[in-house]
């Protein structure tokens, strides 16, 4: 996995880049150069990334049920 495959992910999942990094224990610089490609990601980082935006994704399906059971509507 490159950090442009990262970004990608991330950016589908909409998820802002400060989001990911602080969940992953990563500063936000360190993020944005792995995602530019100008710093090696290492195997430890891409866990922790994938982990976050996984995380993040699936508190957010959550919410949404939650809110869609209560009668809300669709949340942007």
């Amino acid at each position: 996995m490159t950090g442009r495959d990262l970004r990608h992910r991330r950016r589908k999942a909409e998820i802002a880049g400060d989001v990911v990094s602080r969940r992953a224990g990563i500063s936000r610089s360190r993020l944005s150069a792995i995602e530019r490609g100008n710093v090696a990601l290492s195997k430890d980082e891409a866990r922790r990334l994938l982990t976050a935006i996984e995380q993040v994704s699936a508190a957010r399906k959550r919410i949404h049920r939650f809110a869609t059971s209560l009668g809300f509507r669709e949340l942007s």
